[in-house]
């Protein structure tokens, strides 16, 4: 429940800036099963009272691993939509 909370959080914080982008790597586990790793790093811009940007804040989140069974590039570009949906 509290992954779900904090995933919930991130892509809230994520629907709010202008720039995300998403960084995925694989890695095989013990069973020698490939698991693709998943992180969005985006842009938080604070701002002043009259709503002029003040600071740029990078944020970089890990959202977890999946399972990845199709090593094509389409199926790489398949998990990655997946995972952002």
């Amino acid at each position: 429940m509290i992954a779900k909370c904090v995933k919930k959080s991130i892509i809230s914080d994520v629907q709010k800036v202008p720039f995300f982008s998403y960084i995925t790597d694989t890695t095989q586990d013990i069973r020698k099963h490939d698991q693709m790793s998943q992180i969005i790093r985006y842009v938080v811009i604070e701002k002043n009272e009259d709503n002029k940007p003040i600071k740029l804040r990078i944020e970089e989140s890990f959202l977890g691993f999946c399972l990845l069974n199709d090593h094509s590039a389409s199926g790489f570009a398949n998990q990655i939509v997946e995972n952002i949906k």
